[in-house]
């Protein structure tokens, strides 16, 4: 695979990542960014957000298993940071809880971002 094709490819995956130094804070943010964000997060939450653009507290699943209560927002394409369909889940903070997060959201098919890679989609959709 070229570079190139790898690189579209990249910007057809959603990634996943804290955003957030890890075990440094009281409130963990986790960041869900590409096409298939909303569907992904809308499988972990309950109640699924019922607006874009604004906050809502929900509990975080992984199956039938609470994995914490959360502030979730919505950001619509083209009106995100990275330019793509975003979920920004602000958890409890520390270890165990964002990374359960993270892992509970892989295994519906998102993909752990590269460092830098949400900025990258930012420049590359001209938002920086």
């Amino acid at each position: 695979m070229t570079t190139v094709a790898r690189s579209v490819q990249q910007l057809e995956d959603t990634i996943i990542a804290v955003a957030t130094p890890s075990g440094r804070s009281a409130i963990a943010v986790v960041r869900l960014s590409g096409p298939r964000a909303f569907s992904i997060a809308a499988n972990h939450l309950r109640p699924t957000p019922p607006q874009m653009r604004a906050t809502h507290l929900c509990t975080v699943y992984d199956r039938d298993k609470i994995l914490d209560q959360a502030l979730v927002t919505f950001f619509p394409a083209p009106n995100s940071f990275t330019g793509d369909d975003t979920v920004e889940l602000s958890t409890h903070g520390g270890y165990l809880v964002p990374s359960s997060v993270v892992a509970a959201l892989i295994s519906s098919g998102a993909r752990q971002a590269l460092p830098g890679e949400f900025t990258r989609r930012a420049v590359l959709y001209g938002k920086l």
